[in-house]
């Protein structure tokens, strides 16, 4: 059974930034989501469909925009939109004690490091983590790796980490032409030899895009409607139902680990 969403735009979380709250219409207590994008401006609106299927799931789902391109490669608008959500989810019905940390891209890089760095956060660390199309190596462009949240090389914490093992829940496509699937293979062979609970999900045929959102452009073909060319409407209803099954197999992996932590009585 799904809830009818509630959503609370544009709330400044300092720094100059906002983030958006997906909360269902009725009850509490419900697990957080903490959502950050990758390296786009102002992209909190790419997770809307995906935020509201996970808040109609049963949660509340924070989305912050934040600047890669910042002197800090963003450090501080993350660690203030993580600051606000553990202050201020309680007021949106959420439970700040099961506070999911999920990112897509860059988001899931600085995500992850942080979850198994909590010296720089007071000690906390997420009830669990979710990255989504994630990159944890070694960049292929020769490009700083390091997680903005923490200056660290994800991979490298993920075989040092002296701290106990959290959930985690890993999803990547097949077809991601901007971060290789091997990066998330790669993350889970190296947590699961050391123990870790890992669940990893690898959709066949999505790409960087898809994998988030419906909202996405194929060889001109876009959400349903057809940009030009005889014949397109059948392709074109095809492409988009193929590419929202991307992004509803994301909202289920979201969901299981929110799940997860709210097992049916």
């Amino acid at each position: 059974m799904t809830a009818t969403v509630t959503v609370t735009r544009a709330l400044d979380y300092g720094l100059g930034e906002v983030l958006d709250i997906y909360r269902p219409d009725t009850g509490g207590g419900f697990p957080v989501v903490l959502l950050w994008h990758g390296v786009g401006v102002a992209e909190r609106d790419v997770f809307e469909p995906l935020a509201r299927a996970v808040a109609a799931g049963g949660a509340v789902v924070v989305v912050p925009d934040w600047r890669s391109t910042a002197p800090d490669r963003g450090r501080a608008h993350l660690l203030g939109s993580l600051a606000f959500t553990r202050a201020r989810a309680s007021g949106y019905a959420g439970d700040v004690s099961k506070v999911v940390l999920a990112g897509w891209s860059r988001g899931a890089r600085a995500g992850f490091a942080l979850s198994v760095h909590p010296e720089l956060v007071e000690g906390w660390r997420p009830a669990a983590f979710v990255g989504i199309a994630g990159g944890y190596g070694p960049r292929p462009d020769g490009r700083n790796p390091a997680a903005p949240t923490t200056g660290t090389l994800p991979l490298d914490d993920a075989r040092t980490s002296v701290h106990p093992p959290l959930p985690v829940w890993l999803v990547h496509g097949t077809a991601d032409p901007t971060v290789d699937v091997e990066e998330s293979r790669r993350l889970t062979a190296t947590l699961r030899a050391r123990g870790w609970d890992v669940q990893y999900d690898e959709v066949p045929g999505a790409d960087h895009v898809s994998i988030v959102s419906p909202r996405h452009r194929v060889d001109g073909v876009a959400d349903g409607r057809e940009d030009a060319g005889e014949g397109l409407p059948s392709v074109a209803a095809e492409v988009a139902t193929e590419v929202a099954g991307h992004s509803v197999r994301t909202a289920r992996v979201l969901l299981n680990a929110v799940r997860s932590l709210s097992p049916p009585r």
